[in-house]
């Protein structure tokens, strides 16, 4: 629990009122409830006679990481966009690169020189934010980044615009490293894409035809853990019953993923990709 929670101190004398105030729920209970709601779900959990008893002058997770970052945007202007881009985007891998991008997108006068600030305020607010331990040193040390996963549940109850935007922003990058070969790609993008793909096509599955030459001819040929087969299983669940052109892909891709590892799961999901093409050649034929 402690390290779910990341050394939030509030977070864990929380967790250890509830559980003592509850005999009934396990600590095991408390984290799956967590996990399947949002880490700052916690708030709303406590009664008033449990928040009483909580040490901690501020008694909810909430106020304290709002009064921290309304703070933070006063002293530097610019900063709370900048952290709700990242919020928008997978928690343990955040490219700097890709941050600084959206941040010139979305308020370019973060990065226009002042009298202050001779090359914009983007360095500034990139090291404020990792000297606040907002955004720690990630996988690739210098490139990426990793916020903890309280501070991005909070700012994702808000209910910021930003997610269409990243998610716009990432989809064509992953359609170019899957059709640009003329230099190597980087291995920082392709673990980023990697673990922004699967929330993307679980909200906008129709997606995967423009994200699927990536699928084969990158992801795979560079990601050694499972998950773009997690992402593919996921998919195929949404989609179950389905008889469409994503579902015809989503089996084609999952085939060619579980090929090696499971050659008999490999050929159903090839027999079914099969069989959904069949089904679409018979009910528009001029469009398969």
């Amino acid at each position: 629990m402690a390290e779910l929670l990341d050394g939030f101190t509030l977070a864990v004398e929380q967790a250890g009122v509830y559980l003592s105030t509850h005999p009934e729920v396990t600590v095991c209970d408390y984290l799956n409830h967590l996990r399947s709601q949002n880490l700052t779900a916690s708030d709303t959990m406590l009664d008033d006679a449990d928040r009483a008893r909580i040490e901690h002058r501020e008694k909810l997770l909430s106020v304290i990481l709002d009064q921290s970052l309304t703070d933070l945007e006063h002293i530097l202007p610019g900063s709370l966009q900048v952290i709700r881009l990242a919020a928008a985007i997978p928690p343990d891998t955040i490219p700097w690169p890709w941050l600084e991008e959206l941040t010139k997108l979305t308020n370019p006068e973060v990065c226009e020189p002042t009298p202050q600030f001779l090359k914009g305020r983007w360095t500034r607010i990139r090291r404020t934010l990792e000297g606040r331990d907002l955004i720690i040193e990630g996988r690739h040390p210098g490139t990426t980044g990793r916020m903890h996963r309280l501070i991005a549940d909070h700012i994702k109850t808000q209910n910021p615009p930003e997610t269409d935007l990243v998610d716009e922003f990432i989809t064509p990058r992953a359609q170019k490293l899957g059709s640009d070969f003329t230099k190597a790609p980087e291995l920082w993008e392709i673990d980023s894409i990697t673990d922004a793909l699967p929330n993307i096509l679980i909200r906008k599955p129709e997606l995967l035809k423009h994200v699927a030459n990536f699928v084969c001819l990158v992801a795979l040929r560079y990601v050694t853990d499972p998950r773009i087969a997690v992402m593919l299983q996921d998919l195929t669940q949404q989609l179950s019953g389905t008889h469409n052109r994503t579902s015809f892909i989503v089996h084609t891709l999952l085939g060619d993923t579980l090929q090696n590892t499971d050659p008999i799961q490999a050929s159903d999901n090839h027999q079914r990709s099969l069989a959904i093409a069949r089904h679409l050649v018979e009910i528009w034929p001029e469009d398969f």
